[in-house]
């Protein structure tokens, strides 16, 4: 009898052990993961908003310097801040603000700022493209 016992027991201890194993393995799935390129893609657009973004902020508080600098005459008087400093920066148009063109000095930070924004903007949009599409990835599986 008690070695009866202990072959159902060790029967069912197997057969529970097998069924959570293949039962976990159904449900869970092998995960779709996505290519080790995005996986690179992502950490290291990542890690250079963290770089960029800065940059642009210094480079926007600077065009805004120069700015009042060299064309105090062409600013209002709320365009002392970075909010302000951003409203010019789209003004520019051809080098010219209100049909006023630029000092160098300002033209090049323009150009500078213009450029961090923009790849700022990139970068985001590539950490949140690929993160997303790794989630959906990862809701397929």
């Amino acid at each position: 009898m008690l070695r009866y016992s202990n072959g159902v027991a060790e029967k069912a201890r197997h057969a529970v052990a097998s069924t959570t194993q293949v039962g976990l393995t159904q449900a869970l799935g092998p995960q779709p993961t996505m290519p080790i390129f995005f996986k690179i893609l992502f950490l290291v657009s990542l890690a250079s908003m963290v770089v960029v973004y800065p940059m642009y902020f210094l480079e926007l508080s600077g065009f805004g310097k120069i700015m009042r600098r060299d064309h105090s005459d062409l600013l209002g008087v709320g365009d002392n801040n970075l909010a302000g400093a951003y409203g010019i920066l789209h003004k520019v148009k051809g080098g010219q603000l209100d049909g006023v063109t630029l000092s160098p000095e300002a033209a090049l930070a323009h150009s500078r700022t213009k450029r961090l924004l923009y790849l700022g903007a990139t970068l985001f949009l590539v950490v949140l493209f690929v993160g997303l599409t790794d989630a959906v990835l990862s809701k397929q599986g």
